[in-house]
């Protein structure tokens, strides 16, 4: 029986160990928390003293920002001096300038040089007056010069009835002018 009372008190010992060991990590873990959960406070004064002490917008746009050098942009260039105006009488939409493929001279009257009526974009323009008015989808080497492919179009659309416009992507985009061939003869 003695060894049956020391097991006993044994195993009590340990018991009383392992809650001694927890409740200390547990005061540990406790007290971290606390830690974590607390935050600064600051006063009124010290944050006014913070503020005072970090530079204004104002200067750090001085120190930031560069004045234009050069040329400054034109006032008059809008989206208006880089579109032309086609109208149907009662409404009105804006191509880009070098987006025309196509003009009929009984067209010409469509292509104002002031918007009248409303304005409508481009979709809802093209769909209205499907009977005087294309689009021609084209591709972005083409908008960009290529010449071969400009011949090719140029030619297919020479005999329409419509006025075509270039468009990409359901848009209209400008078509480049196809650079100029280097010249065979050097000039001195």
């Amino acid at each position: 029986m003695n060894r049956v009372a020391t097991a006993s008190v044994t195993l009590w010992r340990g018991k009383i160990i392992a809650l001694g060991v927890a409740s200390f990590l547990g005061g540990l873990i406790a007290q971290e928390r606390s830690q974590n959960l607390a935050r600064d406070v600051i006063s009124e004064s010290n944050l006014r003293q913070k503020v005072m002490t970090t530079p204004s917008l104002k200067s750090q746009l001085k120190v930031q920002a560069k004045p234009v050098v050069g040329t400054p942009p034109k006032l008059e260039s809008s989206l208006w001096t880089k579109s032309i105006i086609l109208s149907d009488g009662e409404m009105y939409t804006l191509v880009p300038v070098g987006s025309i493929l196509h003009l009929p001279a009984s067209l010409r009257s469509r292509v104002l040089a002031k918007p009248q009526g409303n304005f409508t974009f481009w979709p809802n323009f093209l769909k209205r007056n499907e009977s005087w008015l294309g689009g021609r989808e084209v591709t972005l080497g083409m908008s960009r010069g290529n010449r071969q492919a400009a011949k090719e179009l140029l030619a297919s659309v020479a005999h329409d009835q419509r006025l075509l416009v270039a468009i990409y992507k359901g848009g209209p985009i400008t078509i480049l002018e196809p650079a100029e061939e280097p010249s065979s003869e050097k000039k001195p």
